[in-house]
């Protein structure tokens, strides 16, 4: 790929800018939440001079200014999506202030993740921001705009219903990629299991994170709702429906697939069959001491350290059973610890570094920005950010290898392939039965 600018020489000057702004006042911020900065025509043959950057940023300045004082647009305005995504979006509708908006760039950025009702359906504020954003982004494009949306929410998560604004960008990015980090520990247990689309005799220890929701409503907990239940579900359609099942619980006992989350301090929990156990019975379940295949998950968003408790378990629990099991970790924050200095831990976390790239390649009409389409999706490019890992770098670690690009550059994800693909995970992820055995 043919790039003009590059993320380190990006993040320096960045970093210097942002003390050149406390000096200049480069942005003015008005009651609008606009900002403009007037500067000589730039010598590239931009289609656009203008750029309005929409963003909930901390770092929104700090590349406004880079791109105002590499002079790559004539005129940067910034609004600051204050004081919530919500509250600007319907400010901006119901003054049809984005009407003002025309031959112009356009990035609108919101990073933070988006809020789910109790049945971790998209909850109804956010419902109507999603449909008022599809009305904006449709004028914009009509009105002869470029638009590049970051979003820090899948769009398979936000639903089919409501992420229909994507449909007139020019390029998604889209920055959740915790889906790319469990999408290949289930396609790892499929190959772990013979590669033919089957899995069990399988187990998974999960830590309280991951367990978020479970003992209220087992398997509609909210990562059962949107990755475990969803991905089998739609993995053994064809065998639930010959064998008259119709829960997960059912199908996961048929199959012998285990899961038991951590709860507490020294307890675990089954949603399956709906028990509990501490630690030490754990070590001496059969569903954990006779397993052919035992992964130990771990989701960590804690900024200030790793999950110790959970972790001292895992390797206890190695320990007891002469196992080096694998163990996956997803940080948030990655954290360069001893305590994953083991033989099979695997540490995956978000690398924003390349987003600030995409932007500059978008506003500069770069030849190549296709390039970066690596998932499928409502906009013609859709680009998925990729974890970056330990037990290889980042883009290709070994255990990461449904994340490198194929064919056309798309990355396959195993729910949208198996049966007849991301129907099939739509309709499990919206309507199952979560209960326990039997």
């Amino acid at each position: 790929m043919k790039t003009k600018f590059f993320t380190k020489p990006i993040m320096a000057v960045l970093v210097a800018l942002v003390m050149l702004c406390s000096c200049f006042n480069i942005f003015k911020l008005d009651n609008s939440i606009s900002a403009e900065a007037n500067m000589p025509p730039n010598n590239q043959l931009n289609t656009y001079d203008t750029l309005y950057y929409f963003s909930d940023s901390s770092n929104a300045s700090t590349f406004a200014s880079y791109v105002v004082n590499m002079s790559i647009v004539q005129t940067v305005h910034l609004a600051s999506l204050t004081p919530t995504l919500d509250n600007y979006v319907y400010e901006m509708y119901v003054t049809e202030s984005y009407k003002n908006i025309s031959n112009a760039y356009i990035i609108f950025e919101f990073l933070t993740g988006l809020s789910f009702d109790s049945h971790y359906v998209l909850d109804l504020t956010h419902q109507s921001t999603m449909t008022r954003l599809e009305t904006i982004f449709s004028w914009w494009k009509l009105h002869n705009c470029s638009i590049m949306c970051v979003c820090g929410t899948d769009e398979d998560i936000i639903g089919p219903n409501y992420n229909g604004f994507l449909t007139y960008t020019d390029i998604h990015v889209n920055t959740d990629n915790f889906i790319t980090f469990i999408d290949d520990i289930l396609y790892n247990s499929t190959m772990d299991c013979g590669g033919n689309q089957e899995v069990e005799n399988c187990t998974f220890i999960l830590n309280e994170t991951f367990s978020s929701g479970v003992l209220d409503d087992g398997l509609q907990g909210l990562y059962f709702h949107y990755y475990f239940c969803p991905f089998y579900l739609a993995m053994y359609e064809g065998y639930m429906t010959a064998n008259n099942l119709v829960k997960p619980s059912q199908l996961f006992y048929a199959k012998s697939i285990n899961f038991f989350c951590r709860v507490g301090e020294d307890l675990y929990y089954d949603p399956v069959l709906g028990l509990s156990y501490t630690f030490e019975q754990l070590c001496f379940l059969s569903a954990v001491t006779d397993c052919e295949h035992l992964y130990g998950l771990c989701l960590n968003y804690s900024t200030t350290g790793i999950d110790s408790g959970w972790l001292y378990d895992m390797y206890e629990l190695r320990n007891v059973l002469n196992n080096d099991f694998e163990i996956y970790v997803y940080d948030s924050v990655f954290y360069s610890s001893t305590a994953y200095d083991y033989d099979n831990v695997f540490v995956a976390w978000c690398d924003m570094t390349l987003v600030d790239d995409i932007k500059i390649d978008f506003i500069t009409d770069d030849e190549d920005l296709p390039y970066y389409n690596n998932y499928t999706g409502r906009s013609p490019i859709s680009h998925k950010i990729l974890s970056s890992a330990t037990g290889g770098d980042g883009y290709g670690a070994p255990w990461l290898f449904m994340l490198t690009f194929s064919g056309g550059g798309s990355i396959i994800f195993p729910w949208h392939h198996y049966n007849t693909g991301t129907i099939d995970y739509l309709i499990y992820l919206y309507d199952y039965d979560g209960s326990c055995m039997p």
